[in-house]
């Protein structure tokens, strides 16, 4: 899934711009797989496979947000 929907390729008229500026000729990019059903899934598979053995009580993370009124 990863090979077919997570890798953007360059094309004559579609530039890759890396962070630092440079053009790449192909470019990971995750949400061409996880914005869709199966992959997100998959995705969610593979995070809690990989907590099984993650004994800590509270996460925090950048970038999240949720509104306590909501």
């Amino acid at each position: 899934m990863l090979a077919d929907s997570g890798v953007l390729h360059a094309g004559p008229d579609q530039k890759l711009l890396g962070r630092d500026g440079r053009q790449a000729a192909w470019m990971f990019y995750s949400w061409g797989c996880t914005l869709t059903g199966d992959g997100l899934r998959l995705a969610g598979e593979v995070l809690l496979d990989a907590l099984r053995s993650f004994e800590s009580t509270q996460l925090a993370s950048y970038g999240y947000y949720r509104d306590p009124s909501a």
